[in-house]
């Protein structure tokens, strides 16, 4: 019927969802029903996540130009040093953070291990800071210094990408799986 009314192509850009539903098996050959809960629910923390920095983006600059009275200069230097700050962290704090890490605590190359917990869960923090910071700010000042928690917050997707990595189905799957994810993001 699909191949008659000439939908294979839109059934076909499903089946690549497949993939998230994770069907590896454990050591005594079971279905790893941890692996795929593991899957669902950071494919829920991306689009929750996301559903918060853009939803938070543009009312958090009306919200200062309003509140403190910003103009283009103010605006851009903000927006200026928030990209700085997280550009800096990205580049330089996340490989020493993870770096140290792995100093004490172990690397579990096919499951969650406390590595990445701790990474999404400091980014996390990080994003709820960002928005107290920013409700509570009453100067200029203040409110400029959610832009280190901003920062903080950016290690959310890397940590995310490198979680959901361990539970592809294989290399050359990889493009796919990520394909998918992004697929269920962008229409969430």
């Amino acid at each position: 019927l699909v191949q008659r009314i000439g939908l294979n192509s839109v059934v076909d850009s499903f089946k690549t969802l497949k993939l998230l539903w994770v069907t590896r098996y454990d050591d005594s050959g079971n279905l790893d029903l941890r692996a795929r809960s593991n899957v669902l629910l950071l494919v829920c923390i991306s689009i929750v996540s996301s559903f918060v920095e853009t939803g938070f983006a543009m009312p958090l600059i009306l919200y200062a130009t309003y509140q403190f009275h910003w103009g283009s200069t103010t605006t851009s230097t903000f927006l200026g040093a928030f990209m700085l700050l997280r550009t800096l962290v990205l580049l330089f704090f996340s490989p020493w953070f993870y770096g140290k890490l792995t100093h004490f605590l172990a690397k579990d190359l096919h499951n969650v291990d406390y590595i990445d917990v701790l990474f999404l869960v400091v980014s996390l923090l990080a994003e709820l800071f960002v928005q107290l910071v920013c409700l509570c700010a009453r100067s200029t000042a203040q409110f400029s210094l959610s832009t280190v928690f901003f920062a903080f917050a950016a290690m959310l997707t890397p940590a995310l990408h490198s979680t959901f990595a361990k539970f592809s189905p294989g290399a050359s799957k990889n493009g796919e799986f990520f394909g998918s994810l992004a697929f269920i993001s962008n229409k969430s």
